[in-house]
């Protein structure tokens, strides 16, 4: 009741960690934020750490120009800083095509048309992509000032084979992190302090006698291990067959870079190991197990994925033996340039059969009717393998040395032992000593701790410079093999001139450039969007184009006002709302009047507020409301709301929905997985984009599908039920408790006639169900598909 009281709620709202939420959300759109790559494969991707960072930003109020310098070229700072590389991710959002067989230049130049496109509509309200095959039609813009745009984009390391992605640890893992690392080198000091020579020498004796008196190997080697039937095939023209033994003969032209696709369709229900056996087999050079001269091999990377596109990464390797420089482990790395060989083995020659043991952070829960790809690539022309086999287990394997093995290395001279058979008896010996044992169990837990953390850490994709760079040049009619004059980095010459001290502009002052004071554009395209978000439609109608088809303001003087104004509150996007949501125009009501019926049937000249319905996050948002059950927490990996099962059998490529399950489960809709290809159903009911392009103004349709929704969609059902129970432990009697959950949904008692209406349907609702919980569940449904319920007034 206080006079100010509208302020202080304003301020309220202003100060809330849920305000970067809502308004991130809106920025998102623009950002073409989604959680997959898009395309038919439409792979799941980890890009939520730059969603995290926008909701952070507006929460923080990152002024404007902060703001879209440090997403266009935060990388571009002077050390940067973790999160200011993260901003970047704003131009990673980019569809990718991991298709088989896709040219990765073609798409490459898609990503940066994209990138091209975005910039040009999200800060200057103009349409740039129509000159990229010829002159702009309307606006001042010719084919080569495109090029000139697009050339600041050109010399990002982005292609197929190269995409930059960057660690984000939480203050947690970061600290945690710091603690393991002193805890390993105190360990590893005390290890290397202690004079175990002697004691080594000993126990290499006695290995030598162990292992004249073993017998054969006892028992199966096959046990624990599901050995998989594989369909294979290669993407650069080698031929795999299956044999009797379930392993795949590998055939064809063997001179080139490979990449081989192992396809087990009906994998165990749970896996957390990988053992992979390279074979022999006549057919092959020296008869293998590779198909180089010698028959060796180099396997660059070795990884797997489900059915439903989620990549599987390994943490620990492990091999009986491996080519010195060419561990095992130098398989998982995530690097072209490296990969296990087998080359130089203690027992003389390399052409024998060879295993490779590989484990998952954590266990893989395979879904039914999945299937599993493996995907071994070779970068080294020539170095493939030619016979394998793929087995599983849900068991976590670990390196228990062979006694026979290291007896083979321990009759080696010490001079003679390579430094990796050197490594292997000292770990062993390690494993047994009464005095380097425990130390050494301590730092093996300690190490894998770290290695835990650090893979736990999730990744976003950033943009990052390429060392040299690329020279852009005018494209014939767009197509990007047809090339013409070369040009350089610049802006049209309609706008401003581009203050640069180098040579050659970079993405750093082109987002100087956007947000300087004497851009006409940028200001005033930012402030009309933010005043389309508070009144459903801006000052310019045309949003998305400030050109000559563009429509001209409504108010004119206000639009320049607030333009200037918004420079002059230091681009502070809060100020800027605050004032205007306390202006006299915002908080008139929106109910219709008829007097401007026939003078501005439209409410362009805003004697009144308008009616609009909530975006399609906002729609469940609104309900987990009313349930009482929606989760506050903010930030974090995407979650999985309820829907209806077999969605995904409709999909040209089926997806894996797995429900969340606890507070994961009742998100803001902000936080819902989101594929490209095929969105979460209520979203798209609702009229969410796919963001396969930017999209800074959303359409609002109002469909029968969408009634439909509301009263009979799995996740609304749910949440009526918590509303019901809600609404009976709010109050006694019936007419409270209808009076609470009318409060609840609209902000303001029924009428009597609505009273009326509530209270003999609560009476249907009885007779029909005799069941007290879900008559009052049916009043929830009514309430939350009352037009009313989703609409702003």
């Amino acid at each position: 009741r206080r006079p100010d009281a509208y302020e202080r709620m304003v301020d309220r709202v202003l100060a809330s960690p849920h305000y970067g939420e809502r308004w991130g959300r809106h920025w998102l759109d623009q950002a073409r934020y989604a959680d997959s790559h898009g395309y038919t494969n439409d792979n799941a991707r980890t890009m939520w750490p730059y969603r995290d960072w926008v909701i952070a930003a507006f929460n923080r109020d990152l002024p404007f120009d902060e703001f879209t310098v440090e997403q266009l070229a935060g990388d571009l700072l002077e050390n940067p800083t973790l999160d200011q590389r993260v901003a970047t991710g704003f131009h990673r959002n980019t569809l990718i095509n991991s298709e088989g067989g896709t040219k990765a230049d073609q798409f490459r130049d898609e990503q940066v048309k994209d990138r091209t496109d975005t910039t040009g509509l999200v800060w200057m309200g103009l349409t740039v992509g129509c000159a990229k095959c010829h002159t702009h039609k309307f606006d001042p813009i010719s084919q080569r000032e495109y090029y000139e745009l697009y050339s600041f984009f050109d010399s990002t390391a982005d292609a197929n084979s190269v995409r930059p992605q960057l660690q984000v640890p939480s203050a947690l893992e970061t600290e945690r992190i710091a603690a393991l690392e002193r805890e390993i080198a105190d360990l590893q000091k005390r290890i290397d302090d202690d004079d175990s020579r002697d004691r080594q020498q000993a126990w290499e004796k006695e290995l030598l006698a162990k292992a004249a008196a073993a017998t054969a190997r006892e028992g199966d080697p096959d046990a624990g291990w599901t050995v998989l039937p594989l369909s294979g095939k290669s993407l650069h023209g080698s031929k795999l067959t299956l044999l009797d033994d379930n392993s795949l003969l590998v055939a064809g032209p063997g001179g080139q870079v490979d990449e081989y696709h192992a396809i087990a369709p009906d994998p165990p229900k749970v896996v957390r190991s990988v053992r992979l056996q390279v074979l022999t087999d006549d057919s092959l050079p020296k008869i293998g197990p590779g198909r180089a001269g010698n028959g060796n091999f180099v396997l660059s990377e070795f990884w797997f994925r489900t059915g439903d596109g989620q990549e599987l990464r390994f943490n620990v390797a492990g091999a009986e033996h491996s080519q010195p420089k060419y561990e095992v482990t130098k398989a998982i790395d995530g690097k072209d340039d490296t990969g296990w060989a087998i080359n130089g083995a203690p027992e003389g020659s390399l052409n024998r059969n060879r295993t490779a043991w590989f484990v998952l952070p954590k266990p893989l829960e395979v879904a039914d009717g999945d299937s599993l790809t493996f995907k071994l690539q070779f970068h080294q022309k020539g170095y493939g393998i030619g016979r394998f086999r793929i087995s599983v287990s849900d068991e976590e394997w670990q390196d228990q040395p062979d006694v026979t093995a290291l007896a083979v290395l321990a009759k080696l001279p010490e001079a003679d032992r390579s430094d990796d058979q050197k490594q292997k008896l000292r770990t062993a010996f390690m494993q047994q000593d009464p005095v380097l044992g425990p130390l050494q169990k301590s730092l093996a837990r300690s190490r894998k701790e770290l290695d835990d953390v650090r893979r736990a850490i999730p990744t976003t994709m950033v943009m990052q410079e390429l060392d040299k760079p690329r020279q852009t040049h005018v494209q014939v009619r767009g197509e990007f093999l047809r090339i013409a004059d070369p040009v350089q980095p610049g802006v049209p010459a309609v706008l401003p001139p581009l203050a640069t001290e180098d040579e050659r502009a970079d993405r750093l002052e082109l987002a100087r450039w956007l947000t300087s004071p004497d851009h006409p554009l940028t200001s005033r395209v930012r402030v009309n969007r933010i005043w389309m978000r508070l009144f459903g439609q801006g000052l310019v109608e045309t949003e998305n184009d400030f050109g000559t088809q563009g429509t001209l303001p409504t108010h004119p003087e206000l639009f320049e006002w607030l333009a200037d104004e918004f420079q002059r509150l230091g681009w502070s996007q809060k100020r800027l709302v605050r004032r205007i949501v306390t202006s006299e125009t915002y908080r008139q009501s929106s109910v219709e009047r008829p007097d401007l019926a026939t003078i501005d049937p439209r409410n362009l000249l805003l004697a009144r507020q308008n009616r609009v319905r909530v975006e399609a996050e906002i729609v469940r948002d609104v309900a987990l409301e009313v349930s009482g059950r929606r989760s506050t927490k903010i930030g974090g990996p995407s979650v999985h709301p309820p829907q209806e099962a077999g969605v995904y059998a409709f999909t040209q490529r089926k997806k894996s929905w797995r429900t969340s399950t606890g507070d994961d489960r009742f998100r803001r809709g902000l936080y819902t997985f989101f594929y490209r290809s095929a969105p979460y159903p209520m979203l798209e009911t609702f009229d969410v984009p796919k963001f396969n392009t930017v999209c800074t103004s959303r359409d609002r349709s109002n469909t029968p599908i969408q009634s439909l929704t509301m009263s009979n969609a799995t996740a609304m059902v749910e949440l009526a039920g918590h509303f019901g129970e809600r609404i009976t432990s709010a109050a006694d009697g019936d007419a409270e408790r209808l009076e609470f959950a009318f409060r609840t949904c609209f902000a303001r008692p029924p009428s009597p006639g609505e009273q009326t209406i509530l209270t003999d349907y609560l009476q249907q609702s009885r007779d029909r169900f005799d069941d007290e919980s879900k008559a009052w569940m049916a009043v929830a449904r009514l309430l939350m598909n009352v037009d009313e319920f989703l609409v702003r007034e």
